[in-house]
């Protein structure tokens, strides 16, 4: 049942995942994070942890935006490696399920 946030927020880890893949970045762990109730939808937030170069975070930034799933950056950390390592980064990306019985 797509209403349920564990299952939004399945999808949106396959759909992240996947255009991660298309953009060469790692994804390192990624979790669910508490589903958050709003007027007819409920956000659903998932983190996510990769290590990748400027480049290929600046075409993942891309591809989320432009992707045919509704989804957003509510959160970015990165972490400056040593030089030539790859960059440390931390997202929380969102999406949006329509809550039941609205």
């Amino acid at each position: 049942d797509a209403d349920r946030p564990a299952t939004g927020a399945a999808r949106l880890q396959e759909a992240f995942s996947a255009l991660a893949s298309k953009s060469g970045v790692e994804i390192v762990s990624q979790r669910a994070l508490a589903a958050i109730p709003a007027d007819y939808y409920v956000k659903v937030p998932v983190e996510f942890r990769i290590k990748t170069n400027l480049a290929e975070l600046k075409e993942l930034l891309y591809e989320l935006r432009t992707s045919a799933v509704l989804m957003g950056v509510s959160y970015m950390r990165v972490k400056v490696p040593e030089q030539g390592a790859l960059l440390d980064v931390t997202l929380v990306v969102v999406g949006a399920i329509r809550k039941t019985g609205v």
